[in-house]
């Protein structure tokens, strides 16, 4: 709530004498902000991708309905591979893993054994392997 507020204030500021009535006036809250019908400010509480997080904060503006977002607005991403959680095939990489574009960390080898896990990381196609 402090952070409306404070929005409020500057912006009031910067919106000194615009008012719908052309009377100088100097709008001094939020509140006053939307009674006064302020120009600009009747849509400080959009939120275009309805995740909860208005578009003046969002920093992912069109994040997908229905995905878990943090107060940023951007999808959560548990494992820090930069593969939003919703994307990822493989959501508890270790964190500094690189990883593939679903998600899944890097198997250069294709024998099905991870490269931050493979004793063997040029086993040749075909061949099976243990864990």
């Amino acid at each position: 709530m402090k952070r409306i507020a404070s929005i409020g204030i500057i912006t009031a500021v910067f919106l000194v004498g615009c008012s719908s009535k052309n009377e100088p006036k100097m709008a001094t809250s939020v509140t006053q902000m939307m009674h006064e019908n302020v120009v600009g400010w009747e849509n400080y509480k959009d939120d275009t991708d309805k995740d909860g997080v208005p578009n003046y904060l969002d920093k992912c503006p069109y994040t997908p309905k229905g995905v878990k977002v943090y107060k940023n607005g951007c999808p959560l991403d548990s494992d820090w591979d930069g593969i939003p959680n919703y994307l990822d095939k493989c959501p508890y990489t270790p964190i500094g893993i690189k990883v593939y574009k679903n998600g899944c960390p890097l198997d250069s080898d294709w024998d099905g054994v991870p490269n931050y896990l493979d004793k063997c990381p040029n086993t040749p196609k075909g061949v099976k392997v243990d864990k």
